[in-house]
C-alpha cells in the first residue's frame, strides 16, 4: 500500500468481502474476473490474491486457498501474501451473494483515486514553465473518459432506443480504434516492428501517421518483446522519441514467459500512464507453451479475452504485432485470433514479389498494406519503406500502379519512342487501360502530341503518339497535323516522393462490407 495515498478513497472492507467470495463460489470468481482489474485493489497484497485469481479464471482452472497459493508461489508472492490469510478470507465472509456489489465499490473507489492523481498530476504541469495549456487540457479529457467505473444496477434488457453507447473513435484514423484490440500481421522481414514503431511515433507527437492518417496525441506503453533492446533504442532513437517524456518501455528482460502475469502486470502498470496506445511485439510469445497451441481454440480464447480486457480496462488502442501462417494468406493461428480483433492490418508484398523462401529477405521496398475492420469496407494501401523512420504512403495499390504506368511512358517519349496505346503498352510492359489512361493525360500537360498513321495497306488510320520534343514523322506513316484528339479526360494522379497525395481508395471487387474476413486479403499488382 502506498504510504502516501493513505487518504485516498478505498474500503478494504470490500475488497476483503470481494477476495472471499472469490474463494467460495467459482461463479463469483468469474464476476470479479471480468468486472475488476487488479489496479482496482488499494492494498498490495489484495492486489497479488486477485491476480492469481484472475489468472485462473482465465485459464479455466479452479479457484481455491490451494490453487491460488500455488499461483502465487509461481509468482513469487507467496510469502508476502501467506497461506494462512487465504484461508483467514473464506473464514470472514459467509456468502458470496453481493460480489456484483462490492465489485462496483470497488471500481467506485478507484475511479475515485485514478480522478485524485490526475487532479495533482494536472496542477503540478500547470506551474511548469512554458506549459502546452492546449495540450494539457487534451490529455486530461482523454484520461478523464478512461475513467469509467462499472456501474451496478445495469438492466439485462432494455429498449434499443434507450440504449446508449459511446461512438467508435480511433487513436489512427481508420486503423486503430481506441479502447480496441487491433492486430498487425505478416511474414518475416515486412517490416512490421518498423510499422508500429512509426505509429508509435505519429501518436506520441500527434502528427498524422505517413501525412495521412490523423492520430490522437497521447502518451505510450510499448513492450517490444521480440528484439534486442540495443536494436530498439537505437531504432527509437533514429526515431527521435527515445527521450520522448511520455514513452513508456517495458523492459523485455522482466518478460519470463507467463503471458497472463504478464498481462496482468502491464495493465497495472499501464492504468497509471493512462497511455493512448498500447503496442506488444510479439503475439507469439504470449501463446501457451505446447505443441499447435496457437491453433487450439479452447487454449487460444482465454488469452484473446484477456487482451480484449487488456484494451478496455486500460482505456488506449492495444496493438499486437503478429504472424503470418505458412501460406502468408492470413493470421496464423486459431479462428478465435482473428475473431477477437476488431481491427486486422497485414503487410505484404506486392504480386509476383513473394519468393519460393519465406524468409528470404524481399527484393522491394514496396509493401501492400491491407486493413480490415469491423467498422468499414475493406482497403489497401502502397506503401514503401526505404530506412528506419522513412516510409512513404503512395495512396491506393491502383493510384501506385497508375504513377508508374506515367512515369514509364514519359521515359520511353522522351528517348523518341512513339506508337499506338497497344504497341507503347506492349513496350513498357503495362496495361492497355491503364497506357490509355496516362496518354491522356500526357496530352493534357502537353507533353505528348497525338496524330493519325496511314496504313499501308487498306484498313483505318491508327492514332498514334509521341513526345512533343520529337517534331519528326513517325517511323511507319505520316501525321495529318491533328493534336489531341477528343478522349474522355481522365483524372490521373502523378506522384513524386513525400507520400502526401490525396488517395482514391476502393474496396475489393464484390466487396462492400465491414467485418474481419480472410477472403478480403489477397495480393495486390502494382
Amino acid at each position: 500500500m502506498n504510504a502516501t495515498a493513505t487518504l485516498a478513497p478505498h474500503s478494504l472492507e470490500a475488497e476483503i468481502s470481494v477476495l472471499g467470495q472469490c474463494l467460495q463460489d467459482a461463479e463469483a470468481a468469474r464476476v470479479a474476473a471480468e468486472r475488476l482489474r487488479v489496479s482496482d485493489f488499494f492494498q498490495d497484497r489484495h492486489a497479488e490474491i486477485f491476480g492469481a485469481i484472475q489468472s485462473l479464471v482465465t485459464q479455466g482452472e479452479p479457484v481455491n486457498p490451494l490453487s491460488i497459493y500455488r499461483e502465487l508461489v509461481k509468482r513469487g508472492k507467496a510469502q508476502e501474501v501467506g497461506s494462512a490469510y487465504l484461508v483467514e478470507l473464506v473464514d470472514r465472509v459467509p456468502t458470496a451473494a453481493n460480489i456484483a456489489q462490492h465489485c462496483r465499490f470497488l471500481r467506485e473507489d478507484a475511479a475515485k483515486r485514478q480522478l485524485g492523481d490526475l487532479c495533482t498530476k494536472a496542477a503540478a504541469k500547470v506551474k511548469t514553465e512554458g506549459a502546452d495549456l492546449a495540450g494539457l487540457v487534451a490529455d486530461v479529457r482523454r484520461q478523464l473518459d478512461a475513467i469509467t467505473p462499472v456501474e451496478a444496477g445495469r438492466p439485462f434488457l432494455v429498449r434499443a432506443a434507450d440504449l446508449k453507447a459511446e461512438p467508435v473513435s480511433f487513436t489512427v484514423h481508420g486503423l486503430l480504434p481506441t479502447g480496441m484490440l487491433a492486430l498487425l500481421s505478416g511474414r518475416d522481414k515486412r517490416g512490421k516492428t518498423l510499422f508500429a514503431q512509426e505509429i508509435v511515433r505519429a501518436v506520441l507527437r500527434g502528427e498524422a501517421l505517413f501525412g495521412r492518417f490523423p492520430t490522437q496525441r497521447g502518451p505510450v506503453v510499448a513492450a517490444f518483446l521480440d528484439d534486442p533492446p540495443s536494436l530498439t533504442l537505437d531504432r527509437l532513437t533514429a526515431l527521435g522519441i527515445r527521450d520522448h517524456p511520455d514513452l513508456y518501455l517495458v523492459d523485455p528482460l522482466a518478460f519470463e514467459g507467463d503471458a497472463m502475469r504478464f498481462l496482468d502486470q502491464l495493465e497495472a502498470e499501464a492504468t497509471k500512464v493512462c497511455p493512448a496506445l498500447l503496442v506488444i511485439d510479439s503475439f507469439y510469445q504470449l501463446v501457451p507453451p505446447g505443441r499447435d497451441s496457437g491453433n487450439d481454440q479452447a487454449r487460444m480464447a482465454p488469452l484473446m479475452a484477456r487482451l480484449n480486457r487488456l484494451a478496455g480496462g486500460t482505456g488506449p488502442a492495444v496493438e499486437v504485432v503478429a504472424h503470418d501462417n505458412k501460406s502468408g494468406m492470413d493470421v496464423a493461428g486459431s479462428h478465435v485470433i482473428r475473431a477477437a480483433a476488431k481491427c486486422i492490418k497485414r503487410l505484404t508484398l506486392p504480386r509476383g514479389a513473394e519468393t519460393e523462401d519465406p524468409d528470404e529477405a524481399p527484393a522491394t521496398p514496396r509493401r501492400i498494406l491491407t486493413v480490415e475492420s469491423k467498422f468499414a469496407a475493406a482497403t489497401s494501401w502502397a506503401l514503401e519503406i526505404r530506412d528506419v523512420g522513412d516510409w512513404r504512403c503512395y495512396g491506393s495499390p491502383q493510384d501506385l500502379r497508375a504513377s508508374d504506368t506515367l512515369s514509364a511512358i514519359q521515359v520511353f517519349l522522351a528517348g523518341g519512342g512513339s506508337g499506338t496505346t497497344e504497341e507503347i503498352a506492349e513496350k513498357v510492359k503495362r496495361r492497355r487501360e491503364d497506357v490509355e489512361r496516362a496518354v491522356t493525360v500526357l496530352l493534357e500537360k502537353g507533353e505528348a502530341v497525338s496524330g493519325t498513321r496511314k496504313p499501308k495497306g487498306k484498313g483505318r488510320p491508327a492514332t498514334v503518339y509521341k513526345g512533343r520534343e520529337f517534331p519528326s514523322e513517325f517511323p511507319s506513316g505520316e501525321l495529318d497535323g491533328t493534336e489531341n484528339p477528343q478522349q474522355e479526360a481522365l483524372e490521373f494522379p502523378r506522384f513524386g516522393g513525400t507520400g502526401e497525395f490525396p488517395s482514391r481508395v476502393s474496396p475489393p471487387r464484390g466487396r462492400d462490407r465491414g467485418g474481419n474476413s480472410s477472403e478480403a486479403l489477397k495480393e495486390v499488382e502494382l
